[in-house]
């Protein structure tokens, strides 16, 4: 069916996709591999105006494929039934995150830190992120706020006068909600 002929001008929304055993095999690096693919697919479509993945974690219920007896659980998520990451998780985050290409360099004694907004699915300006800059051991060297980036438009943040090395660059959303991390 070809949606954006048969309803022009309408943004689609594609709901609960993702890889959900037992009716697909393969466990976590087949959810990478259902994931990957699919969400490149919508991302080539203008028309496509959001995706919720599908699904979160694990869960329980009476039909569930694992477990016995009230512990019965399907497993379709992201994370285990405990809240566990899996590696699937990973790679959803790193995907779903606007921030994209992400570098840092030192360039006379100035730290360069910088990167661009996607311009596919997602994609929205972004308000308010931070940029953290951390040494060894984790330690914060400095932070600076972005200033609002458009879908496709690139960034370059400087720490003036920088004496540390850096080993991380971590960017957070205005409710600071880690968006992607490059160790260095």
């Amino acid at each position: 069916i070809d949606f954006n002929r048969q309803i022009p001008g309408k943004p689609l929304i594609i709901s609960e996709y993702g890889l959900c055993e037992p009716v697909f095999k393969g466990g976590d690096p087949a959810r990478i591999a259902h994931f990957l693919h699919h969400t490149a697919a919508y991302d080539k479509n203008e028309f496509i105006g959001g995706l919720i993945y599908f699904s979160l974690n694990d869960y329980r219920t009476h039909m569930g494929e694992a477990g016995l007896g009230k512990y019965k659980q399907r497993i379709h998520g992201i994370l285990d039934l405990e809240g566990k990451r899996k590696p699937s998780y990973w790679v959803v985050q790193e995907r779903f995150s606007p921030v994209r290409e992400l570098d840092g360099s030192l360039i006379n004694g100035n730290f360069h830190v910088t990167g661009n907004n996607h311009n596919g699915l997602p994609s929205y300006t972004l308000y308010n992120y931070m940029v953290r800059i951390y040494g060894e051991n984790d330690e914060l060297l400095g932070e600076q706020q972005l200033p609002p980036i458009n879908p496709g438009q690139g960034f370059n943040i400087v720490f003036r006068e920088l004496t540390e090395t850096v080993s991380m660059i971590r960017i957070f959303s205005s409710n600071e909600f880690q968006v992607i991390t490059l160790k260095l």
